[in-house]
C-alpha cells in the first residue's frame, strides 16, 4: 500500500518564530495533497532552522534515513515546493537519486509537473537551480549590506554593553545620567 513522508522546512528558528504560520501551512498543504490522492502519511519531518543550502542537515538526513529504513512502505516524499527540499544542486541531485534508488516518488505540491518524465526531471533541475541562485544572490546582497552598515558604524545586532566611564562629578560622561 502506498504511503508518504512529508518534509517541511524553514531556514532559521527565528524565521519559524517570526512567521509561526509558515510550517503549519506547509504541512497542511502537503497533507491536503496526500488526502486528495488517498495517500496515508507515515510521518512528518519538520526542519525548524535548517538552511536548504547546507549539505549537512540533520532533520533532512533523518527523513531520508527513515525512507530507507522503511523501504517498500514509503512510496512518496512530499514537499510544498523544491525550495523546501533543497537550495543546493549537489544535495538535490544526490537526494533525488537516493529516492529514485528506493523507488520513492518525489512530489512537489506547488510544482505538480515534476515527475520521472524527461520534462519533469528537467523542471526539477531548473527549479532547483533557480532556488540555489536565489539563495546565493540573497546571501551576496545581505553580505554587501552588512558591510556597508559596518562601514557606517552601525551595529547590526544588539550593541555590546559596557560600563560607561564616570567623570569627577559622579555623572556619566555625555549621558546626563546622575
Amino acid at each position: 500500500m502506498p504511503a508518504a513522508v512529508l518534509f517541511c522546512r524553514v531556514s532559521t528558528t527565528k524565521q519559524a518564530a517570526r512567521n509561526e504560520a509558515n510550517l503549519p501551512a506547509q504541512e497542511k498543504r502537503c497533507q491536503d495533497r496526500c488526502r486528495a490522492k488517498n495517500l496515508p502519511v507515515l510521518r512528518t519531518f519538520v526542519a525548524e532552522g535548517e538552511s536548504a543550502f547546507e549539505t549537512t542537515r540533520p532533520v533532512f538526513e533523518e527523513c531520508l534515513d527513515f525512507v530507507q529504513q522503511n523501504k517498500g512502505r514509503v512510496t512518496h516524499f512530499v514537499v510544498q515546493d523544491v525550495s523546501r527540499f533543497s537550495r543546493n544542486m549537489e544535495t538535490q541531485v544526490v537526494a533525488l537519486a537516493r529516492l529514485k534508488k528506493l523507488a520513492v516518488e518525489f512530489v512537489s505540491v506547488d510544482e505538480p509537473s515534476i515527475d520521472n518524465s524527461p520534462v519533469g526531471v528537467m523542471l526539477a533541475t531548473v527549479l532547483g537551480s533557480v532556488s540555489e541562485f536565489y539563495s546565493r544572490s540573497l546571501s551576496s546582497r545581505v553580505t554587501y549590506r552588512f558591510q556597508v552598515h559596518r562601514e557606517q558604524g552601525r551595529w547590526l545586532h544588539k550593541a555590546p554593553l559596557a560600563r560607561l566611564p564616570q567623570c569627577s562629578a559622579g555623572k556619566f560622561q555625555n549621558f546626563g545620567v546622575r
